[in-house]
């Protein structure tokens, strides 16, 4: 009977403990601060938009000499972004960016840079060129167009440090 009892509350005790632990960990997560990314425009225009962290953001643009497509994909981070994947319409494109080895997929040539986390990011659009920003690989995603002739700076950091968006 003893063992049955201190075998019981040993259960009792780690029950309890992993009950404080995950309470402990669901506050944590409750009182973390939420992700956005701040977007600036040239001509002074903020605004930021919600992220999840480990979420996917997506430069979508034609290459300025071969025309093209180009897509960026970055993973989003605390500190940043990080280039995770390259895509390119063609097999020079990836030579001309200085990439040794690209493989095929689908329609695309694909590249996987080593990791490196951007703290931010600097889009300057000539006045031919046009850029297209999604969240998250979602086929529904919203884009955003970067219009011809501007400039766009992105930064990862805190929703409430920026702007409403």
């Amino acid at each position: 009977m003893k063992t049955q009892l201190k075998s019981s509350r040993n259960g009792l005790a780690s029950l309890f403990l992993a009950s404080v632990l995950l309470a402990l960990l669901f506050s944590a997560k409750a009182g973390a601060t939420p992700l956005c990314i701040r977007l600036k425009t040239d001509t002074g225009g903020e605004r930021s938009l919600p992220v999840r962290i480990g979420g996917s953001m997506r430069l979508s643009f034609r290459h300025s000499i071969y025309g093209s497509q180009v897509d960026e994909v970055f993973s989003l981070r605390p500190g940043g972004f990080e280039l995770t994947q390259v895509r390119f319409g063609e097999a020079r494109l990836a030579e001309f960016y200085g990439y040794e080895i690209a493989s095929r997929d689908n329609d695309a040539w694909v590249v996987t840079p080593a990791p490196v986390l951007l703290s931010s990011l600097k889009l300057n659009l000539s006045a031919d060129a046009v850029m297209f920003l999604y969240f998250d690989q979602s086929p529904y995603a919203k884009q955003l167009v970067i219009q011809p002739g501007s400039a766009l700076s992105l930064a990862v950091e805190s929703c409430d440090q920026g702007a409403n968006g």
